[in-house]
């Protein structure tokens, strides 16, 4: 056997073999032409992008300002912090995104907060406005939401298989999940992607009432 081989499978049915063999010279996916900064905080794990921060919350003052210190302060969990740190960032022309990893067997990084059992809040990712607009050649006035669907792609979102936080989240949700709310159709749907495109992420859920057309009665719908 090479000594490089990993896994030998053989299909005796088809006489077929299938070798797996590790190679030192292969390259590591964040090695590739990705948008934004990616860092992670775990001590098991290297960050995507390498860093000397002690934790993210150093991170995240040394790229914002140390009124980030003042932010975490204000939040007693994970969600409504970041949720506060996205609408700080924004008038800075910076999208930064919470980042959670699931590890149950396999290992699978995603965009938001998540809760449970075999999930946690790793790290963040962030690009800012000049970046996007580099990255993808264009001026666009939508360049948050450009941004949001390349993070998706580069972080593998795709969770099908396991069960994560049900909740829809107003500030990342596509137009088709926001649709799935009591009381939202295409058009309040829309309604939110442009506003938060316009004004940055929602602080507070109560902010959607700010939208021409979502009283009362329809934040009653969803706030839960």
């Amino acid at each position: 056997m090479n000594n490089n081989t990993l896994k030998t499978f053989v299909n005796k049915k088809e006489k077929q073999v299938l070798k797996i063999d590790f190679s030192e010279f292969c390259e590591s996916p964040r090695e590739w032409d990705n948008l934004g900064t990616f860092y992670t905080f775990e001590n098991r794990y290297s960050s995507p992008d390498k860093h000397n921060y002690s934790d993210g919350l150093d991170a995240l003052a040394d790229l914002l300002g140390e009124y980030v210190y003042t932010i975490h302060k204000k939040h007693n969990n994970t969600r409504s912090f970041f949720e506060h740190v996205q609408k700080y960032a924004s008038r800075k022309n910076i999208l930064i995104y919470p980042v959670t990893k699931y590890e149950h067997g396999q290992v699978r990084y995603f965009l938001g907060v998540a809760s449970g059992f075999d999930y946690g809040t790793v790290g963040f990712i962030y690009a800012t406005k000049e970046e996007v607009f580099n990255w993808c050649k264009c001026n666009n006035r939508n360049w948050k939401k450009i941004a949001t669907d390349i993070f998706d792609s580069e972080n593998n979102k795709d969770n099908s298989n396991v069960e994560v936080d049900t909740k829809v989240s107003l500030n990342t949700a596509s137009l088709e999940l926001l649709m799935t709310l009591p009381g939202i159709g295409e058009v309040k749907a829309k309604s939110i992607i442009s506003y938060r495109e316009e004004n940055g992420p929602f602080v507070k859920i109560e902010d959607i009432m700010n939208i021409t057309g979502i009283g009362e009665s329809t934040f009653e719908q969803i706030k839960d």
